[in-house]
């Protein structure tokens, strides 16, 4: 690429770009390093996940089928 020879204007975009990369960079590195100390001290983070307790559910009360929906006229 020929950006060393081409207007001012060119160059600084090539450069504004290539700085605003390193910053996106930057973060997402940053983020990504620092996404693995979220558990507690002396916890893995391939520890399982406490228990949940299921209740269980009331049966529903059936209701005939050969009930029909009154028809309002």
């Amino acid at each position: 690429m020929h950006a060393r020879y081409s207007p001012k204007r060119t160059q600084l975009v090539i450069v504004c770009s290539v700085f605003w990369l390193a910053i996106m960079l930057a973060l997402t590195l940053s983020d990504y390093a620092h996404s693995f100390h979220e558990t507690q001290p002396g916890e893995g983070r391939l520890v399982q996940p406490p228990l949940l307790v299921s209740f269980q559910l009331t049966p529903k009360i059936a209701v005939p089928k050969s009930r029909a929906p009154a028809v309002l006229a």
